[in-house]
């Protein structure tokens, strides 16, 4: 499994405006200013998006098992 794979299954345990601003700010690069403006969510929730869907990402990942190695 990639760590493209890995992530993108991540992301889609969380809630849409989570994976959202996640997407636009970490990924993407976006100012957490421009993410409010692209979602419509105000600054104050994006910072909390960000922050409850990196905990629940981190969460789910020390969860899962590790994947089996490739060869």
């Amino acid at each position: 499994m990639t760590s493209g794979i890995a992530l993108s299954q991540l992301l889609t345990t969380l809630n849409p405006a989570q994976r959202e601003v996640i997407h636009l700010v970490k990924i993407e690069g976006f100012t957490v200013e421009e993410a409010s403006v692209k979602t419509g969510q105000s600054i104050s929730l994006v910072k909390i998006n960000i922050h409850r869907g990196l905990a629940k990402a981190s969460q789910t990942a020390k969860r899962s098992p590790a994947p089996a190695p490739t060869k």
